[in-house]
C-alpha cells in the first residue's frame, strides 16, 4: 500500500501536527524500548516548534503590516516629535514550553523512525502521533499531458508536457486536420517536442494528440484526445 507523506504540506497545518506530537509522544511510547530522556527532549522540540509556527509566526505576520504602516508614516506623515519605530513583542511561551536547539524538525523526523522501528510499535501508536500518511490514491489509468504552442523563428512546434506516473515512458500518436493517426514517438522523459512542418506551408492546421503508457510495449487505454491549432511561424 502506497501512502502519502505524514507531515503536512501546508504551513498552516504544521502547528497542529507538532502540537499533537509533543502532547502525545511521551504517553504513546511509554511501553516501547526507547530512552525516556530522549523522548522528553523530542517532546520539547515538538512543543517549541508548535509555538514557533503557530502563535509566534502569526504575530510576526501581523507585525509585518504594522511595520509597513510605520514606514509609511515615517516617509509621508506629519508631526513635530521624533518618530519611534514600533517594537515587536513575541507572544509569551506557553507553560512547559522551552526554547530548543536548531534542527528540531530533523531530530523529530529521525525520532519518528526510531518509534516505527521499535519492538512493540503498533499502528494505533502511529495513528495517535499522526506519523502514518493517508493512503495514496491510485495513479491515473492513462497519462496526463498539456499542450503548449511554440512559435517563433522557423518553429511551428507543439510541446507536450506529460506525466507517466511511474511507467518507463509514454507512446505518443498525433494526427493533423482529421487525418490518420501517426505514431510519433516513445518518449521516456517529458517534454516531447513535435517539430513537424505544417502540411501546407503558410496554412494553419489542427493537431490532435493521444498518449498511452509504455512498458516495453504500449499498454492500457488511450488518454482523451487534446487538440491545438498551429499557425505559420
Amino acid at each position: 500500500m502506497t501512502r502519502l507523506p505524514f507531515f503536512p504540506e501546508l504551513i498552516g497545518d504544521w502547528a497542529a501536527w507538532y502540537g499533537n506530537f509533543g502532547d502525545e509522544v511521551v504517553g504513546q511510547t511509554a511501553d516501547l524500548p526507547l530512552d525516556p530522556a530522549i523522548t522528553l527532549l523530542r517532546a520539547a522540540d515538538a512543543k517549541y516548534l508548535a509555538y514557533a509556527v503557530g502563535p509566534w509566526l502569526t504575530q510576526v505576520r501581523a507585525f509585518s503590516a504594522t511595520g509597513t504602516a510605520a514606514i509609511s508614516v515615517l516617509q509621508y506623515g506629519t508631526g513635530t516629535d521624533p518618530f519611534a519605530m514600533p517594537l515587536f513583542t513575541p507572544p509569551v511561551l506557553p507553560a512547559g514550553v522551552v526554547p530548543v536547539k536548531p534542527g528540531a524538525h530533523d531530530r523529530l523526523m529521525l525520532f519518528v523512525q526510531d518509534i516505527k522501528n521499535a519492538a512493540g510499535y503498533l499502528v494505533s501508536i502511529g495513528q495517535a502521533l499522526r506519523i502514518i500518511g493517508a493512503e495514496a490514491p491510485p495513479p491515473p489509468a492513462v497519462p496526463t499531458f498539456k499542450l503548449v504552442n511554440l512559435m517563433g523563428g522557423a518553429c511551428e512546434c507543439v510541446r507536450i508536457d506529460f506525466r507517466k506516473f511511474g511507467y518507463p515512458g509514454v507512446f505518443i500518436q498525433g494526427r493533423r486536420n482529421n487525418g490518420a493517426w501517426e505514431d510519433l514517438d516513445i518518449d521516456l522523459k517529458s517534454p516531447y517536442l513535435d517539430e513537424r512542418p505544417l502540411l501546407v506551408a503558410g496554412t494553419p492546421e489542427v493537431r490532435e494528440y493521444r498518449l498511452r503508457f509504455w512498458n516495453g510495449a504500449p499498454i492500457g487505454d488511450w488518454s482523451p484526445v487534446q487538440r491545438i491549432t498551429v499557425s505559420p511561424a
